[in-house]
Order: structure tokens, then sequence, then C-alpha cells
């Protein structure tokens, strides 16, 4: 999926990640450190797989509590939509 850009400013930092699934994908959800919308378009950003929402393959929910600039979807295999939601608390 397209990243979902994160304000990494808000005190505390906290990120809920649900994932709804229908159909029969594998999907895992990876985030990364780097501002990627201030890097070169020919720069690749390093992405980190999310240790709780690896290879799901059902609906599943995890959490973000250190600082990271963005997560994402990433399709391992199967067919079906799996719709990501993220959720940042803190004021408007």
């Amino acid at each position: 999926s397209a990243p979902v850009i994160l304000d990494l400013y808000r005190d505390p930092f906290s990120v809920a990640i649900f994932l709804d699934f229908d159909g029969t994908a594998d999907v895992t959800v990876q985030y990364t450190g780097e501002r990627i919308m201030s890097l070169a378009p020919t720069v690749v950003p390093e992405w980190f797989a999310h240790a709780d929402l690896t290879a799901k393959t059902a609906d599943a929910v995890g959490t973000l509590i250190a600082p990271v600039n963005a997560v994402r979807a990433v399709y391992n295999s199967g067919t079906g939509n799996v719709v990501m939601r993220v959720n940042q608390a803190g004021p408007d």
C-alpha cells in the first residue's frame, strides 16, 4: 500500500494499526524511520517488519509506541482485500 505518514512529534507517540481481511491474503505491516517525503525519488527507504503484524492472514491489531515516520502494508501472497486502518493518538 501507499505509505501512511505519521506525526513523529506527537507526545506521547502512540499508533494503533488494524488489519481487516476479506479473502485469503498474507500481509505484513512495515515501518520506517526515514522521512520518506523528503527523500530524492531515486532513494528507497529502509522498511522494517512489525513484529506483531508479519505474515498475517486474518484480522489483527498492532501498536507502535516508538516514533516512526510512516507505515505501510505489503501483500506477500494470496487474493482478496485487506484494509489497513491507522489511528494515531494525540491532540488535533
